[in-house]
């Protein structure tokens, strides 16, 4: 096996964790979960194939047993990893790029293998079809209300710029609205939230840029894992395509919904845009219907549109 190869099979055991066999895979006795939803889509959302908002599971699944009930499955080498879903590979497109199956549980990338995961209540799974080397995507938006909310369990801490402004009490309105009830804080104000909480920062980008260390926004798709760059300045936000081109550079007028990993197990999430006014735009936007599905969205008025953009 050439270095390249070995380096995508080790990316791809580490980070989507697919190295345990499909056989024994998780099939049993057990109370069987509730409130499961699947989701499967191609290139970073681009098409969805498969919306299973009540899935069908059963007792002790992991989640390629829940893969496996409700779709096709191709497994490669032995059944050590995900070749195909429902028909569509693992492949290197006409492009070049190689495209490889990854999964998210409750809006974060898996760190365990699918075969080693048991489905609880409440999850939410997303598998896609994706160039895993292109971004460092650790947390994503399209799962709302998950983090914060999965099942019966809510932890949130929310972290306001302005906590009395209207932006924030939008946030907080959605965030209700969505079974999430959040009291926000200050910046700078002690955390008082479980540690490991999910975050919430909310706030123009020059208020926030340095909190909860959301700084790769400013650096691109393979520090943040987000398909958009944010100017310090706080006015500017390029959009990107899937290729990691900018498609959109806006100056003002936009909002910005996007989730950070900085830490294995810790996802922030930011609500922001160039004003007050844009923020509460943005925040306006934390409903399961204009989140689902999508890594991140940019606010253009009253519509959410997904990140990355098509190309042009």
């Amino acid at each position: 096996m050439n270095g390249m190869a070995m380096h995508r099979r080790t990316a791809i055991t580490t980070a989507t964790a697919l190295a345990a066999a499909l056989a024994g895979c998780g099939v049993g006795g057990g109370e069987t979960p509730e409130d499961v939803s699947l989701l499967v889509t191609d290139d970073l959302g681009a098409r969805v194939i498969l919306d299973r908002p009540d899935a069908e599971v059963s007792g002790e699944d992991t989640v390629v047993r829940l893969l496996q009930r409700n779709t096709d499955v191709d497994a490669a080498s032995g059944g050590t990893f995900v070749r195909g879903v429902a028909g569509v590979e693992a492949e290197q497109d006409a492009t070049g790029r190689t495209l490889d199956w990854v999964y998210f549980r409750n809006g974060m990338l898996a760190s365990r293998g699918a075969a080693e995961t048991r489905v609880e209540d409440g999850d939410h799974v997303w598998w896609d079809r994706q160039e895993y080397a292109r971004a460092r995507m650790g947390a994503v938006v399209g799962a709302f209300p998950a983090p914060f909310r999965v099942g019966d369990e809510v932890a949130i801490d929310l972290a306001c710029a302005t906590p009395d402004g209207d932006a924030c009490a939008a946030a907080v309105r959605r965030l209700g609205q969505a079974g999430v009830p959040a009291t926000p804080r200050a910046l700078d104000a002690p955390i008082t939230a479980p540690a490991g909480a999910p975050r919430m920062l909310v706030g123009t980008w020059r208020r926030i840029r340095e909190s909860g260390a959301v700084g790769p926004l400013e650096q691109g798709p393979r520090r943040s894992g987000v398909f958009a760059r944010l100017d310090p300045d706080g006015r500017t936000l390029t959009v990107l395509d899937r290729a990691g081109e900018a498609t959109s550079t806006l100056r003002g007028g936009w909002g910005l919904v996007a989730a950070v990993r900085p830490t294995p197990k810790l996802a922030v999430w930011v609500v922001t845009g160039p004003d007050e006014a844009n923020v509460r735009r943005a925040a306006a936007a934390l409903r399961p219907d204009r989140l689902k599905g999508r890594f991140a969205v940019r606010v253009d008025g009253g519509d959410a549109v997904p990140i990355p953009e098509a190309p042009r």
